[in-house]
C-alpha cells in the first residue's frame, strides 16, 4: 500500500465527510417518498432539492480527491459551487476523474468486485439531473402552472425520483476514483457493515484485480 501524504490524508477525511452527508440525503429522499406524509408537490420538491445537493456533493468530492492537480487549487475553482462547472473543469484536467462504481459479490474469504456497467449515475446523467432539478425548484410562470405537463395528476408518482435516487446510490455504494497519477486511487464504501455502516475510504495503489473490501476506518 502506498503511503499517503498529509494533504491526501486530509482529502480522504474530507471526502469521507462528504459521503456521510450524501448517505444522509439519500436516506431522507427514501424516507419522504416511502412515508408520503406530505402533499405530492412538496415531496417532489424536497426530493429534487436533495438530488441537486447530491450532484453537488459528487462534484465537490471529485474536486477534493483531485487536490493533487495543481490547477484544482486555483481560487476560481475552489470557490465554484455549481456542479456542472466543476465537472467541466475537471474533465479538461483529468478525463478519468469521475467515480467508477463496483458491484460486490460475497465469495469465500471476502468479496469479489466487478465494475458496474449500467444502472448508476454516469457523468453525463449527473449533468442532466442537475439541470432537471432546477425545473422542479421554482414555481415558474402562470403558463407553466396551467400547462398539462405540470398538472397535479401528473405529479402523483415518484418513479423518476426513485430511479434517480437508486442510480446515485449505485454510483456511491462502492466506488473508486483514479487520481491524476492513475496508479493511485481513493476507494470508498458508503456503508461498511463491519463498522456500523460508516463510510470507509482507503488510499491504495492500483491493482490488476479489483480492490478488496476496505476494513479499516478512514479516521
Amino acid at each position: 500500500m502506498t503511503r499517503a501524504t498529509a494533504r491526501q490524508l486530509a482529502a480522504m477525511d474530507l471526502y469521507a465527510n462528504l459521503m456521510e452527508e450524501a448517505k444522509a440525503r439519500l436516506v431522507s429522499i427514501q424516507t419522504v417518498v416511502n412515508e408520503r406524509k406530505f402533499p405530492a408537490q412538496i415531496i417532489r420538491e424536497f426530493a429534487y432539492l436533495q438530488l441537486r445537493m447530491l450532484c453537488e456533493l459528487i462534484a465537490l468530492g471529485c474536486l477534493v480527491a483531485h487536490g493533487d492537480i495543481k490547477a484544482t487549487q486555483t481560487k476560481k475553482l475552489r470557490e465554484e459551487h455549481k456542479a456542472g462547472k466543476i465537472v467541466a473543469a475537471l474533465e479538461t484536467l483529468h478525463p478519468n476523474f469521475y467515480p467508477q462504481p463496483y458491484a460486490q459479490t460475497v465469495v469465500p474469504g471476502g468479496f469479489q468486485l466487478a465494475p458496474l456497467q449500467k444502472s448508476f449515475l454516469t457523468k453525463r446523467e449527473l449533468m442532466i439531473l442537475h439541470g432537471r432539478c432546477g425545473d422542479y425548484l421554482h414555481r415558474g410562470s402562470l403558463d407553466r402552472l396551467l400547462s398539462s405537463s405540470v398538472a397535479p395528476a401528473k405529479q402523483r408518482g415518484f418513479s423518476d425520483i426513485v430511479t434517480w435516487t437508486k442510480d446515485v446510490d449505485n454510483l456511491l455504494s462502492f466506488h473508486a476514483l483514479a487520481l491524476f497519477d492513475e496508479d493511485i486511487r481513493f476507494v470508498c464504501m458508503l456503508r461498511n457493515a463491519d463498522d456500523g455502516g460508516r463510510v470507509q475510504v482507503l488510499f491504495i495503489e492500483r491493482q490488476h484485480e479489483p480492490p478488496k473490501s476496505p476494513r479499516s476506518s478512514h479516521g
